[in-house]
């Protein structure tokens, strides 16, 4: 439900993908998701700590048709391919609690975190002391 993942989303189940969004609250997926299909798009200032770091912008357009619905992360597990969208320090937790659900059933996991940026709020540590490396290293 950050402005990445909701971005994504919208353009997959425009292009008439299956998607769920999901977060760790599924009711704020779910607010995301209501106004998207209604037409309206999302439009959403980002305040506070984070505030100039990028709004979320998804124009309004036809969603009739589109496949998008709600969940919450253990729901993300059920798909066969899961987008890891969060906050890089989160992203090894999360996956640790949907990893029963997952390990061995031959899911593919896009991983689009970054630990590049040092965010106001505290996350974003900056690269690794030892540099760049794939995130299946860093998460060894």
């Amino acid at each position: 439900t950050g402005r990445m993942g909701v971005h994504l989303c919208a353009a997959w189940a425009n292009a008439g993908y299956d998607v769920m969004m999901c977060s760790r609250k599924k009711e704020k997926a779910q607010d995301i998701v209501d106004e998207l299909l209604s037409g309206k798009g999302y439009q959403k200032k980002v305040t506070g700590a984070n505030a100039g770091q990028g709004d979320y912008c998804v124009p309004p357009c036809e969603a009739g048709d589109w496949k998008l619905r709600a969940g919450d992360n253990a729901e993300a597990a059920d798909a066969d391919m899961i987008i890891l969208g969060t906050m890089y320090e989160q992203a090894w937790p999360i996956l640790e609690t949907i990893a029963p659900a997952i390990k061995g059933k031959g899911k593919t996991i896009l991983d689009m975190t970054n630990p590049f940026m040092t965010r106001p709020d505290g996350y974003g540590a900056g690269l690794p002391s030892d540099g760049p490396q794939a995130g299946i290293l860093i998460h060894k």
